[in-house]
Parts: C-alpha cells; sequence; structure tokens
C-alpha cells in the first residue's frame, strides 16, 4: 500500500514540475502586435519613424504607411513601451503603452495623434523637487530619459530646461551665525535672512543639481540650453485645528465624521520646450 501511494504521490509531482514548465514556455513564447494609425490634428494620415523603448532600453524601431499612417510592431508582453516620433509629438502627451501579460498571441490597437516639432512647443513639465528642496525626487529618471530619447531621434533639436520656483514659498527668517572678530575669538549672532535671498540658494542649488543629472546622461551640451524661474509660489495654507469646547452634553450625538482634505496637486518646476532647430 505504502509502494503505491508513493507512486501516487511522485507521478502527481511530475505532472505538475511539467505543467509548470510547458506554462513558463508557452508565456515567454507568447508576443503582442500592437497596430493602429498615426494621424495629425485634421485627422490626416502621417507617416513617421517610431522608436518604442522598454524599461531596460531596448529599442524596436519601425516606421508608419505612408498613405494610411498605419503601423504594426511585435512587442513583448509585461513591459512598459515609451514612444518617441521622428519629427513629431503626440498632441496629448501620451507616449507610453503598457503591454498586459499575456500566454498567447495577443492583438492590441493603440492610435497617435501627432504635431510637428517647432521651437517653444512644451515638451513636458513634471515635478521633480519637494517644495522648499532641492534633491531629486519622483519619476524624473522617466522624464528625462525620454528627453534624452527624443534628442537621439531628432538630432536637428535642442530643448530649454527651466527650473523653477513656483512650488516653493519662503518668509524672513533670523538664523545663528558664528563668526570671528577681530582678536580671533569664536563669535556666534543672530541675523535675519531675506526671503528672496533663501529662495535663490535653492534655485541654484535646484539647477546644478539639473546639470549634473543631464550631464550624466550623456547628452550633447549644444543640444540643451538651461534656464531658470525665480518666481515664488503662493503661502502653504495650513489647517486651522479648532479648540475644543466642554459643554455639558444632554443628548447624544452621533459624531460627525470629518471630511478628509486631499494634499493639494504637486506644482510643476521643471518645464522642457523645444528650442532652436538647427538646419541639416
Amino acid at each position: 500500500m505504502k509502494k503505491v501511494m508513493g507512486k501516487v504521490v511522485f507521478l502527481f509531482v511530475a505532472v505538475f514540475l511539467l505543467s509548470l514548465h510547458l506554462s513558463g514556455q508557452s508565456t515567454g513564447d507568447a508576443v503582442v502586435l500592437l497596430q493602429g494609425k498615426t494621424f495629425n490634428q485634421n485627422r490626416l494620415p502621417v507617416s513617421v519613424k517610431m522608436v518604442f523603448t522598454n524599461r531596460s532600453g531596448k529599442r524596436t524601431v519601425v516606421k508608419s504607411n505612408s498613405k494610411t499612417g498605419v503601423y504594426q510592431v511585435v512587442l513583448k508582453p509585461g513591459n512598459e513601451y515609451y514612444i518617441t516620433f521622428k519629427g513629431y509629438l503626440t498632441v496629448d502627451s501620451n507616449n507610453s503603452v503598457k503591454i498586459p501579460k499575456v500566454e498567447k498571441y495577443t492583438e492590441m490597437e493603440h492610435n497617435f495623434a501627432v504635431k510637428k516639432i517647432e521651437e517653444g512647443l512644451e515638451l513636458m513639465r513634471f515635478s521633480a523637487f519637494k517644495p522648499e528642496d532641492s534633491v531629486l525626487t519622483g519619476n524624473y529618471q522617466k522624464q528625462f530619459g525620454l528627453i534624452k530619447s527624443f534628442l537621439k531621434e531628432n538630432i536637428n533639436a535642442s530643448v530649454v530646461i527651466t527650473v523653477a520656483m513656483k512650488d516653493s514659498y519662503f518668509r524672513k527668517k533670523r538664523v545663528r551665525i558664528r563668526y570671528k572678530d577681530k582678536r580671533g575669538r569664536k563669535r556666534s549672532k543672530r541675523v535675519w535672512v531675506k526671503a528672496k535671498t533663501q529662495l535663490n540658494k535653492v534655485l541654484e542649488a535646484r539647477l546644478r543639481v539639473v546639470q549634473n543629472y543631464v550631464d550624466s546622461l550623456k547628452i550633447r551640451k549644444s543640444m540643451v540650453v538651461f534656464k531658470t524661474d525665480d518666481k515664488m509660489g503662493a503661502k502653504h495654507k495650513k489647517k486651522k485645528k479648532r479648540k475644543k469646547r466642554y459643554r455639558r452634553k444632554r443628548k447624544k450625538h452621533k459624531k460627525k465624521k470629518e471630511k478628509k482634505l486631499s494634499p493639494p496637486p504637486p506644482v510643476d518646476n521643471i518645464i522642457i520646450t523645444v528650442g532652436k532647430m538647427m538646419k541639416i
């Protein structure tokens, strides 16, 4: 009896492992055919070179048909692809496609409305810093990566990166500084620091951080122009705490649930536009 049970268990395990192997094999061989059309703002077909780049940096290049605007590209499932267009941009700034995980051949449709690249055209804007801070945060890597891909496909274009401060607010404050007097003795005193001085200090730090990061992407310096916007944002509103009032309660009342205020959306502090277009 024990021998029979052992054989049954062994057979069950073998079948289970075989099914896992076959399912993994079928998923690995599965592909997704993404197809659709590229057209301009007047819904007329546009022929354009398209570059699909996944998160690991692998690129797939296709070109839409000159008469119909139809394109087809084979992609691997379970990936997110970022798309750049040679000489064009998407109208709605939707330049990514998520390919779901599938176990068999699948077809998907996605159309792109595009517009021609012109000087001054805004490419993107996003928040890369927390208020009053100069440390890069959020999805800045993805955004700057798209700029690198854009410049790679449009070698006659340049970009203007503006570092802004509209997300931050400063007020005059007193700080303690240390110094040496005429006799060389260590002293300290409190001095007032203007709001504009604080703002400029953070702005310079932000600009330096962005320049260093862009340099690390190995983008040609002639293709990037840096600017700053020193306009300060509005004062941050703080929720006032209500004072508790102690009264005799005659009747028991149900406590009203306080509405949770959602935090304000982040203010964009990086704006990237198309710079001068060079003639080739």
